[in-house]
């Protein structure tokens, strides 16, 4: 069976890539060096098309052993890299900052076509007396999953779960959401539906939002019977969607023809736009877009679990690529990752291995999941919780009050953002509603659900909900400085026995802005 080949070579695209060496002042960056990353140069080799993976590096005294990611070079951070380009027949652009790599810090490159290329720029920054003696490393290639040993006590403290990526500039992945689908009347509109993504350590939420197509491809000429255009959708650390044209051809066009995706973008769909401006789900394509945090996606006997990173016993474990699951019918399933690097999924609810975490119980009936119960563990910095409490009655105008108790600032956590409860669900049809206002350092208040129409995304609970409680909240403002007061409301209550109100918000202190 052929495999990926992956060879290194110099900018001409000629030369095989030979030993780089520089010479670093310490405090100062030095001279980017840029590479090729081939998939079987010329075709040689035989290779296919790769899954994604994953670029670390390892290091050593020049001349001296075995290259390691224990040597200080790589087990400090000082090795960087970026993402730069790409070449190659339906290769599509990745580009990035300037992120670390060496023990624990691995970059995710997209799969490379075979024959096709990435560009990857290098450097050594080296810190201000640092006063290591002369070094040289590598660059290394990882294609499967792996699980990394790190020192010990992680088990003993308990620091156990994925990788969020909160607070971590060198984090950015599409967490869930950003669906699309044609518009209920189809025409040239696109449905997308609302998401949450983390940008270089930032979270960020998107509302739902419906995207219009025109008859003009990239260079303004209007499409003619017969005709389409290739629309790339891509989103950015502000939110804010992007779409990105093709010229114009005779319809269908390749896949090949999409363009290249935005610098410092991530892809989450792309769409076949034709002359009858009738976009239809068929000419929708999601299945370029990859999620990070382990997010399941699919509906039957074989869903996608896609990649995630996660400290599971004394081991970091590394999935670069999306892996599909293979569930049994009619039964209970329950989805694991093994600190051996595995994923795998058992009807039984035991632990494959010790210290193996549970992310997912999936009931499963004549071939599809009718019910996910989405068991994730978190890892993020310094967790935090504001509790803010209404006793009694819901109906008139009760509050509650809470505090962000710390000098530093703090992010929402993904996923876990806002759970609201109630102890009664209220004696008549209706919502019990919550809404959530903080001051930001004066005495003002101002909710942080800023944009309830179409969707109202305030934590609300049915009068008849079967469990009172509601953990889909998630508003529009993350960001709060330390010592942020909160206010909770109650804009609706299905009658006077609905009582008892309790909201938690989980967050993350990252900075001391």
């Amino acid at each position: 069976m052929a495999n990926p080949k992956f060879q290194w070579y110099l900018p001409d695209g000629v030369t095989a890539d030979a030993d780089e060496s520089f010479a670093p002042v310490n405090g100062i960056p030095t001279t980017p060096v840029e590479r090729r990353l081939y998939n079987d140069f010329g075709g040689a080799e035989g290779s296919v098309d790769s899954e994604d993976f994953l670029i670390t590096a390892v290091s050593r005294s020049t001349g001296i052993g075995d290259y390691s990611m224990d040597d200080e070079l790589a087990a400090s951070g000082w090795i960087e890299i970026r993402l730069t380009g790409s070449g190659g027949t339906g290769m599509v652009n990745q580009t990035t900052g300037w992120l670390k790599v060496g023990r624990g810090r691995f970059v995710r490159v997209r799969g490379i076509k075979a024959e096709g290329y990435r560009t990857i720029e290098q450097r050594l920054v080296i810190p201000t007396g640092a006063g290591i003696v002369a070094k040289e490393y590598k660059l290394r290639v990882i294609e499967d999953a792996r699980a990394f040993m790190l020192s010990y006590g992680h088990t003993e403290g308990g620091a156990q779960g994925l990788r969020m990526g909160v607070g971590d500039a060198s984090w950015t992945e599409l967490l869930v959401g950003f669906e699309a689908a044609e518009a209920a009347v189809p025409d040239n509109t696109i449905e997308v539906a609302r998401g949450i993504s983390v940008f270089a350590g930032v979270p960020v939420p998107e509302m739902a939002e419906a995207l219009t197509f025109s008859n003009l491809d990239s260079a303004a000429a209007a499409l003619a019977a017969g005709e389409e255009y290739l629309a790339l959708v891509t989103v950015d650390g502000s939110g804010a969607k992007t779409v990105t044209k093709s010229i114009k051809g005779t319809a269908p066009l390749s896949e090949a023809n999409l363009p290249d995706v935005p610098d410092g973008h991530r892809e989450i769909f792309w769409a076949q736009v034709p002359f009858s401006a009738v976009i239809t789900d068929a000419e929708i394509h999601m299945d370029r877009k990859v999620y990070g945090g382990a997010n399941l996606v699919g509906t039957g006997l074989t869903p996608t679990l896609h990649p995630f990173e996660a400290l599971l016993g004394d081991a970091l474990v590394i999935v670069p690529s999306p892996a599909e699951l293979d569930l049994t019918d009619d039964d209970v399933n329950y989805v694991w990752a093994s600190p051996s690097g595995g994923v795998e999924s058992n009807t039984t609810g035991l632990q494959p291995e010790d210290m193996s975490c549970l992310l997912y119980e999936l009931t499963l009936a004549s071939g599809v999941i009718t019910e996910k119960i989405d068991c994730r563990p978190w890892l993020y910095p310094n967790p935090i919780e504001v509790h803010l409490d209404i006793h009694g009655a819901l109906s008139g105008s009760p509050v509650g009050y809470g505090v962000l108790a710390t000098r530093s600032s703090a992010y929402l956590v993904p996923f876990v953002g806002v759970t609201a409860a109630v102890g009664d669900r209220g004696g008549t049809s209706g919502l019990t509603k919550f809404d959530i206002e903080a001051t930001d350092r004066n005495d003002t208040y101002v909710s942080i659900f800023t944009d309830t129409s179409p969707d109202d995304l305030r934590p609300q609970i049915a009068y008849n909900a079967a469990e009172p409680v509601d953990r889909e909240s998630f508003p529009q403002v993350l960001f709060f400085h330390g010592g942020t007061r909160f206010k909770l409301s109650v804009p609706t209550a299905p009658g006077t026995a609905s009582n008892g109100g309790h909201v938690v918000l989980r967050l993350a202190a990252v900075s001391a802005a």
